[in-house]
């Protein structure tokens, strides 16, 4: 049992450029950003020189000119993440200095790339005639139109000065909430180059997706975090082709043929190597293409996938075999027309006993017959279902969905390795299957120690809601709480959305996400790693369950008559302060 505890309170005050939300519009919506506390940019006259400002907080690493301005532009790097009151000590340092012109916070986006900011931005007129506004309202927070785009004559570039209000971010939003003008961006700064250098990256649209921003698993991002180094992923399919040269360097010595009861594994076609390389090809190597957790290391395990005698009792060999033999995960590109009781247990065996009883995570492909999920996947609610999606983000005609369905992943026109050092493209929830094993690889290498469970959970919470329907999408998915359902909304073609290699990874490493809304009208699932609920009242007869990887701290709640609050923690539940259950009301806790 874990601890319950009460104690005292602390409070935290907020103040200042990191207490905002920080945000900028793209079409119309809010796409926030998270404060970097580590980096800074200024604007200087010309007269600024680096050595006027030396400090053991910062270094000033670049300067240089912005010859139509007459200005500077230098970039700043914090040797630590400070604390919020020395970060605003050191821009007030330097906005003291008369050369300083302005200073401008850095940030990281949701798909954690590291942006910068200059005193430009954007604005878009509604039409032509709009130009008053615009000089209206520049003069009005004191910044200058710098000119208009030849090619997009509604486009104007603007500059922030001396005397501007703001920083670069609030002033273009300012514009933009106005209600005056059609789109507003800052101008952002970032390296604009893939995370990678294997040469048929641009063409892994799974991983990174260059036609439609955000419909791919968010691989880059996870990778400045883990690339899945130390959890073994099993292949049980047609085996893998052990010397493939952009797979070779993860292959694990330990394979086998469920076929013959014999090692080394043999080939039976190219499927299981295609799959092999979604989930592990080697990266930065100048070489094809790179897995979704590229240093995880592979077990092939082959069969047949063919309607041979015994064919069926051997898979089950083969999941026994892999969860026996160390496997952390069992990818399962694969289905039968008929349901066998021994394949029914071999699962639960692997879920039940791997990992020396935490659990080996099942992953299975929900079918490609263009109606419900099939068997295997359908037969234990404990396996992650995948179906696959398109490179626009919707459900891929084929891709069996339904009561069972989890996750969807990419799964049409996936590029991966293939027989005789070769690549070449598949389609098929086959496919999708590898992007989630992979995803999974890298959950539990930042955290071996979770279970098959939490493993899930993470997945199932931080998937992207991709395509759902709006006012500006009618036609998309309505994802909705749904009974047996307890990770966030659900949709019975998409689960729970497409996973999110990123965010999933950030939940296992248990982040800690501030929950402050302060009243909870209607049902909610709220999912993190560590979970602070501070100043929430939950009424209306609504039904709120915070779900943690880790711990959850509560401080400052009230749950109202016929309303419901559920802690639902991996780690412990702490009881800071001020927690008001009235009667009438339910109070719940849950513990793995």
């Amino acid at each position: 049992m874990k601890k319950y505890t009460l104690l005292l309170a602390i409070s935290l005050l907020w103040a200042g450029l990191y207490a905002q939300d920080h945000y900028y519009y793209y079409k119309g919506e809010k796409q926030y950003l998270t404060l970097d506390k580590t980096r800074l940019d200024i604007t200087t006259s010309t007269r600024f020189q680096k050595e006027q400002m030396r400090s053991v907080e910062f270094e000033i690493l670049s300067l240089s000119d912005l010859t139509s301005q007459n200005l500077m532009f230098g970039s700043i790097k914090l040797q630590l993440e400070l604390e919020d009151t020395k970060y605003e000590e050191v821009i007030n340092l330097l906005k003291n200095n008369k050369d300083v012109i302005a200073v401008h916070p850095n940030f990281i986006t949701s798909r954690n790339v590291e942006i910068g900011m200059s005193p430009f931005f954007y604005v878009r007129l509604k039409e032509a005639a709009d130009y008053d506004l615009l000089k209206k309202t520049a003069e009005q927070k004191n910044v200058l139109i710098v000119e208009q785009n030849k090619f997009l004559p509604l486009w104007y570039t603007l500059i922030c000065t001396r005397e501007t209000p703001d920083n670069t971010l609030n002033i273009a939003n300012h514009f933009f909430e106005t209600g005056l003008f059609a789109s507003t961006v800052p101008d952002f700064l970032s390296d604009d180059l893939f995370c990678t250098n294997d040469p048929d990256f641009s063409q892994l649209w799974g991983l990174h997706n260059t036609s439609y921003s955000n419909i791919d698993v968010n691989a880059c991002a996870a990778w400045n975090i883990t690339r899945g180094n130390g959890v073994k992923v099993a292949v049980l399919d047609q085996g893998i082709e052990l010397t493939h040269i952009d797979l070779q360097a993860n292959i694990s010595s330990l394979s086998y043929n469920s076929e013959s009861n014999t090692s080394p594994s043999q080939i039976f076609g190219d499927h299981g190597t295609h799959c092999a390389g979604t989930i592990g090809a080697v990266r930065n190597n100048n070489t094809q293409v790179v897995g979704v957790a590229p240093e995880c290391t592979l077990m092939s395990v082959s069969n047949s996938l063919a309607g041979t005698p015994n064919s069926r009792i051997k898979r089950a060999d083969g999941i026994n075999w892999a969860w026996k033999n160390g496997a952390d995960i069992i990818s399962n590109s694969w289905g039968s027309s008929v349901q066998y009781d021994v394949i029914d247990e071999a699962i639960d065996s692997a879920i039940v006993y791997g990992r020396n009883g935490k659990g080996t995570l099942i992953v299975f492909a929900s079918g490609n017959d263009y109606g419900s999920v099939a068997y295997p996947a359908n037969s234990n609610p404990d396996i992650v279902v995948v179906g696959a999606i398109t490179i626009n983000g919707t459900r891929a005609g084929f891709s069996n969905y339904g009561t069972e369905l989890d996750v969807v992943a990419p799964g049409n026109g996936i590029l991966s390795t293939i027989l005789n050092n070769g690549t070449g493209s598949k389609n098929g929830t086959s496919m999708a299957t590898p992007h989630v094993a992979g995803v999974a690889a890298l959950v539990l290498s930042v955290n071996p120690n979770l279970t098959w469970q939490q493993v899930r959970n993470i997945i199932e919470s931080t998937t992207q809601k991709v395509n759902q329907q709006s006012p500006s999408n009618s036609t998309g998915y309505v994802y909705s709480t749904t009974s047996g359902r307890p990770n966030g909304i659900w949709n019975n073609q998409m689960g729970y959305g497409l996973v999110n290699a990123y965010a999933a990874v950030q939940a296992a490493t248990c982040p800690t996400t501030n929950f402050t809304t302060p009243t909870v009208s209607t049902t909610q699932t709220i999912t993190g790693g560590n979970i602070s609920v501070q100043n929430v009242t939950v009424t209306s007869g609504a039904t709120l369950t915070i779900k943690a990887v880790c711990d959850i701290n509560v401080q400052n709640v009230t749950v109202k008559n016929n309303s419901k609050l559920i802690l639902d923690a991996g780690g412990e539940v702490n009881i800071i302060s001020d927690f008001d259950v009235q009667l009438g009301s339910e109070f719940e806790i849950k513990y793995p």
